[in-house]
This record gives structure tokens, C-alpha cells and sequence, in this order.
């Protein structure tokens, strides 16, 4: 009977042992459902296209026009030899980023227009550049989206984009080759500029002419 007894009494150490041991792994479990955890957010901005914007030459410099000189009122580009295609310039746009979405790349031009008090022609308010800087009068630039002779047409003129504009000039400067696509390689608009009368009829003053003008790139 001893010998039951001691038995009993061993196999319950043995199984309380057991019973231990199992609570430990069952607390290792609990331990390890509990690891933390980590939130990793994401975030992406897609910004509206454009590009930088450059002139080659930076400065363009007609030659001396002569007076008398018989200067059409048609809007003719005019130089020292007469009536011939504007001076060339180029508009380059580099380093373009972002997306177009829906919409086409364009350039728009502004400038001044230092006129006459008396002028009444909203052509040529919008199409002659002209600073406040300058000595000559009845006359000033104007920007072709074109470097070939334009005679007797405002087609392919680029009006100023704050100012009233005919419809038959533009209004923005297209950009050759992509339209409806984002711009993304470097691109050059061959672009040239001339002295016009314009429809001043005034009469002409001599002395220098000099006009601002800003190119910008968007979307529309």
C-alpha cells in the first residue's frame, strides 16, 4: 500500500511538472500575437506639365530703317530693304515635367503696347509691342509665329493673351508636332518678329523702338 501511495504522489508531480511546462508555452503564444505592427502610408502628387522656358538670341536687334520710308498700314513686317520676313528667334522649352492630362501644350505672349493716346484699333493694342522707353512713334514690333514674309495678314500674328485679339490672329502660340500630349523631350518654336505700322496712320518719327516681351508655357 506505501509503495501505491508514493507512486500516486509521483505520478502527480509528474503531471503538475506537465502542467507547468504547457502553461509556459501557452504564455510564449500570448507573447507572440502581441507583436507590434507598423502603418505605411502612400502618397503620390501628379503635377501639371510644364517646362522651362528660353529665347536664342536672347536680344533681338533689327536693322536702322531709314526715313523717309513708305511703311505699309497693312500689318507687313518692314526692314531697311523694304517689306521682307521678320528677323528669326527661337523659343525653347527644356527640363518639361508633369503631365498634360486632357490638355495641349502652348506658349503665351504679353508685352507692352505703349501706343499713341489716340489709338483706337484693338489690333493694334493686342499686336504691337512697344515700350515706353522709346523715341520713335507710328510704329512698333510685332511677333510672327512663322519666319516667313507675311504680307497684308494678320494670320499668322500672335496677339498679346490679355488683350483683345481678332480671329483671324492667334491668341496662343502653338506648340509644332505634340498636340493633346504632354511634352516631355526638348522642343524649339522658330518664331520671328518685325517693325509694323500696324493701321497707325500717324506720321512716322524717327528714333529708337524698343519692346518687352514674355513668353510662358502651360496646358489648356
Amino acid at each position: 500500500m506505501m509503495k501505491n501511495k508514493r507512486m500516486a504522489q509521483s505520478l502527480r508531480g509528474y503531471g503538475l511538472t506537465f502542467l507547468l511546462v504547457t502553461g509556459m508555452f501557452f504564455t510564449a503564444g500570448r507573447v507572440q500575437a502581441a507583436a507590434d505592427s507598423v502603418q505605411l502610408n502612400f502618397k503620390y502628387t501628379v503635377v501639371q506639365g510644364t517646362c522651362t522656358v528660353g529665347v536664342s538670341p536672347a536680344s533681338v536687334v533689327l536693322p536702322d530703317i531709314p526715313l523717309p520710308a513708305k511703311m505699309p498700314t497693312d500689318y507687313s513686317g518692314y526692314t531697311a530693304d523694304g517689306p521682307k520676313k521678320g528677323f528669326p528667334f527661337d523659343v525653347n522649352l527644356t527640363q518639361c515635367s508633369g503631365a498634360s492630362g486632357t490638355k495641349k501644350p502652348r506658349l503665351r505672349l504679353t508685352g507692352n503696347h505703349d501706343l499713341p493716346a489716340g489709338t483706337t484699333t484693338a489690333l493694334d493694342k493686342s499686336v504691337l509691342f512697344r515700350d515706353s522707353s522709346s523715341l520713335s512713334e507710328g510704329v512698333g514690333f510685332v511677333i510672327y509665329q512663322s519666319t516667313t514674309p507675311v504680307v497684308g495678314s494678320s494670320g499668322n500674328f500672335v496677339c498679346d493673351y490679355n488683350a483683345p485679339c481678332s480671329n483671324s490672329a492667334r491668341n496662343t502660340i502653338t506648340i509644332p508636332g505634340v498636340p493633346g500630349n504632354t511634352l516631355i523631350s526638348d522642343t524649339t518654336v522658330h518664331m520671328s518678329a518685325n517693325v509694323s505700322r500696324g493701321n497707325q496712320t500717324g506720321p512716322l518719327k524717327a528714333g529708337t523702338l524698343t519692346a518687352t516681351v514674355y513668353f510662358e508655357f502651360d496646358y489648356n
